[in-house]
């Protein structure tokens, strides 16, 4: 029996399916097969997807594989540690001053302070769906005062201004990209873990974007039970 942890969930059994297999099978079912069952593409961050890797990181861990690439005449020791690592762990300069930007401005927003020593972080969520086994990992939950066992989940995104103009673009970013499947099968999870009606579980969007140094907007979203349920 194979029990999902922070450390194993990216090496956990192939069959198990998460909300990104989802979308890559929606996409394209050749690519999927490529990607999951013969194994021969692999994977590629992009600078964008790094980027929110980092925030997601220091937010929820504390820390991060992630660094700043350094040159030989710079830090000799550092460049010769950075020889052994992945190359993909390594970022600019401007990647880490942006991601540093980003983390600093949520971590002194009120909503992520609040009940911040009790919330539960990098949930790692298994459970079975029409005779699968689904996984996800839901980035913040918190337990609602009160005794009536409800939830608040919040998954983080670091996104372009741009798709954050207005929420009519947000909607249509996460209906795109299967945020709205991704929020819907945490809920899911976690309600059947905890042994709760669904509508226990608030589901939440907080969205943070990079403007320019010493600017960073973030936006709040609550994703009604409307856009979940089917």
């Amino acid at each position: 029996h194979f029990s999902l942890t922070q450390e194993n969930y990216f090496s956990r059994p192939g069959d198990w399916i998460s909300n990104s297999m989802i979308s890559t099978y929606l996409k394209s079912k050749a690519l999927y097969k490529k990607m999951y069952i013969d194994k021969t593409i692999t994977f590629k961050e992009t600078d964008p997807m790094k980027l929110g890797s980092i925030v997601d990181d220091w937010l929820t861990v504390g820390e991060t594989d992630y660094c700043p690439k350094v040159l030989k005449r710079d830090d000799p020791e550092e460049f010769a540690r950075q020889k052994e690592l992945n190359p993909k762990y390594l970022v600019t300069d401007t990647l880490w001053e942006k991601a540093t930007d980003i983390y600093t401005a949520i971590l002194d927003a009120d909503f992520w302070k609040d009940g911040l020593d009790t919330a539960l972080m990098q949930v790692p969520m298994q459970g079975k769906l029409n005779g699968a086994t689904v996984c996800g990992m839901a980035d913040r939950i918190d337990k609602l005062p009160g005794d009536d066992f409800k939830y608040r989940l919040i998954d983080l995104k670091t996104v372009s201004a741009q798709k954050i103009a207005t929420p009519e673009k947000w909607f249509y970013n996460c209906r795109d990209f299967g945020y709205f499947r991704q929020l819907a099968l945490y809920r899911y999870l976690w309600s059947h873990l905890q042994g709760i009606p669904e509508e226990n579980v608030t589901c939440h969007h907080a969205v943070a974007s990079y403007v320019q140094e010493g600017l960073v907007q973030i936006r709040l979203f609550t994703i009604p039970d409307a856009l979940l349920d089917p």
